[in-house]
């Protein structure tokens, strides 16, 4: 029997004021498809994927140093999408820092997981939270998305680390945090 994890920080929307409101009144206009609640807003540093449940508890041993909090200044700054202009299906925000913590943490991350028969990451580390996953968009959708390319969000200054289960249901993903 498998569980569906990854590695992953949570976000309280509450940073970002009101200007996810508009945010999403704008895209609303020019895009077709879902976005993510505010209750489940998360980047992911690690996808697992399925896993098995009498493993979990050594994983998250092997994880434990790094499932705590830190002190970072997340800036949340410039929306762009996935996986590309041409064809976009993830419109998400950028998540810049003034170090390194999150590349070295995903490096340190990947390792561990990589001990456990979990392939390694082959794509570049680039800290993202997903807003939209979107099924089409109109023409005007670039012009929205150029509005916003260098919109700042919001600064988070603390996060926490986490080992979260993904039940994926009818009405959409249930995150556990284990």
């Amino acid at each position: 029997m498998n569980k569906r994890l990854f590695v992953g920080v949570f976000i309280n929307s509450s940073i970002f004021d009101n200007k996810l409101i508009q945010l999403k009144k704008d895209f609303d206009r020019v895009t077709i498809g879902k976005w993510v609640e505010d209750y489940n807003l998360h980047f992911t540093l690690k996808f697992i994927g399925d896993f098995p449940i009498n493993q979990i508890s050594e994983l998250k041993s092997a994880l434990s140093e790094h499932l705590t909090d830190y002190q970072e200044n997340l800036v949340f700054s410039g929306v762009s999408v996935l996986p590309n202009r041409k064809t976009p299906r993830v419109l998400y925000i950028d998540i810049q820092t003034e170090t390194n913590l999150l590349l070295e943490k995903f490096i340190i991350i990947d390792d561990i997981c990589s001990d456990f028969c979990i392939k390694k990451e082959s794509r570049e580390f680039k800290p993202h939270l997903t807003l939209l996953r979107m099924k089409s968009v109109s023409n005007s959708f670039y012009r929205y998305l150029d509005k916003y390319s260098n919109e700042y969000f919001g600064t988070l200054t603390n996060f926490r680390i986490e080992l979260i289960e993904s039940s994926l249901t009818p009405s959409g993903p249930k995150y556990t945090i284990i």
